[in-house]
């Protein structure tokens, strides 16, 4: 099976993207896919990405 590839619009909201996120990055299923983050605010793209490196 192919790896998949995921992109999440809207990543930088706190309350949408750093749940979704957290829960792509730990799933066994998903495991060895790709994950792109989108949002117009590069900032706060930024700050959710440093979060979910932790």
């Amino acid at each position: 099976m192919a790896s998949p590839k995921i992109v999440v619009i809207g990543a930088g909201s706190y309350f949408f993207g750093r749940p979704v996120i957290y829960k792509m990055t730990h799933s066994e299923v998903l495991r060895g896919g790709t994950l792109a983050l989108v949002d117009t605010d590069p900032d706060v793209l930024a700050t959710m990405m440093s979060l979910e490196g932790r």
